[in-house]
């Protein structure tokens, strides 16, 4: 799978954190298409604590590109949408 050329699309740090993210849910949507990420194992997959990685999701979760399902008693998980998965398709190929 080819990465997505950032360089082309004039992204700033915030955008490229967010562009990875994506990248490495539809990796992990690839690999398990049946079933949506646990969120333990996204954080250790990107490297990020869990407090920064919600903030990511809530991001992308309101520009209707994923569905988090977070427990108030800690865990949860995260699944791309359909036009999540439709982007991730565009930008990073099938």
């Amino acid at each position: 799978m080819d990465a997505i050329n950032v360089d082309d699309l004039g992204m700033n740090e915030g955008e490229l954190l967010l562009a990875g993210l994506l990248e490495q849910l539809w990796r992990m949507a690839l690999e398990a298409p049946a079933r949506p990420c646990s969120l333990a194992r996204v954080s250790k997959r990107v490297h990020r604590p869990m407090s920064a990685l919600m903030r990511q999701l809530s991001l992308l979760s309101e520009a209707g590109l994923v569905a988090v399902d977070a427990r108030e008693e800690g865990g949860g998980s995260v699944a791309l949408t359909a036009a999540g998965r439709a982007l991730c398709a565009e930008w990073f190929g099938a």
